[in-house]
């Protein structure tokens, strides 16, 4: 009985079945499945655009990591050059102006240092807003 019922249903409002199964069909998938996209750390991995987001966070802190350490680099070749030139200027080596070179870009470099960890806590904190 029920599959008569349903088979006369059927072929009575055909079309209108078929749209109603199309759009239900339509709307789980819209549901069910999240855009996700090949890693770019992992290649072989799919992820979702929040979890791109977390990579492009870390690359991006790597990024400043390294440019901050080739900034300190330049800064410490540049006050070598400058000690060096002081030197062939006036015959003189003066320890004083070494030391003072050498505390500023100790100094330059925590601040540099610092900037990084405290991105990096931001980051941390905002991923972590994320997923509560």
């Amino acid at each position: 009985m029920f599959k008569k019922l349903l088979s006369e249903l059927f072929n009575h409002e055909r079309y209108q079945s078929i749209s109603v199964i199309l759009a239900a069909c339509l709307l789980l998938f819209m549901y069910s499945c999240n855009p996700k996209c090949s890693s770019i750390l992992f290649p072989d991995k799919k992820i979702t655009q929040a979890e791109l987001q977390g990579e492009i966070g870390l690359l991006q802190s790597r990024i400043d990591v390294a440019t901050a350490d080739l900034e300190q680099q330049q800064a410490i070749r540049i006050l070598l050059i400058g000690l060096a030139n002081s030197y062939a200027q006036t015959g003189v080596f003066s320890p004083m102006s070494a030391l003072v070179g050498v505390l500023g870009l100790l100094g330059t470099g925590a601040a540099v240092d610092n900037v990084r960890k405290r991105k990096a806590v931001k980051q941390l904190e905002t991923k972590i807003a994320e997923v509560s």
